[in-house]
């Protein structure tokens, strides 16, 4: 059962290596974290809607047909 005989098991191997694997793809990790993080809002704040002077308002009916 013992492919080498410098480890016990194939658990025992995994355990040895997985800490070097992680070391190795941290900074990969964090990198790819770190390009596709969105930018941050602009701090531009929006534009006021100015009322516009309008000449043209509605009509309102007659004096005798409200009555």
């Amino acid at each position: 059962m013992m492919s080498d005989a410098g480890f016990a098991c194939g658990y025992c191997d995994l355990l040895v290596h997985v800490p070097l694997m992680l070391w190795n793809f941290v900074p990969f990790i964090w990198w790819m974290c770190l390009i596709s993080r969105a930018p941050p809002p602009r701090a531009v704040t929006p534009l006021r809607r100015r009322r516009t002077l309008r000449l043209h308002r509605p009509r309102a009916p007659p004096c005798y047909a409200s009555h």
